[in-house]
């Protein structure tokens, strides 16, 4: 996820120094932060259900939703 927002870090400077930024920064964001959280939602969830305690099990899903 941090490459994206590298990502349109660059794509904000390109537009501040040409005055126009494609589309193609903001669709390279896109795809990395989707990467990022299809990598990143099932470690989180298996992590909560084994650690948390059974009674918090459904709580803690909402929270990490």
């Amino acid at each position: 996820m941090a490459i994206g927002f590298i990502i349109i870090s660059i794509g904000a400077q390109v537009a501040l120094s040409e005055g126009l930024a494609g589309a193609k920064w903001l669709l390279l964001t896109y795809l990395f932060h989707t990467i990022g959280e299809l990598i990143l939602s099932p470690i989180g969830l298996a992590a909560i259900s084994s650690l948390s305690p059974k009674r918090f099990i459904g709580q803690m899903m909402g929270v990490w939703f």
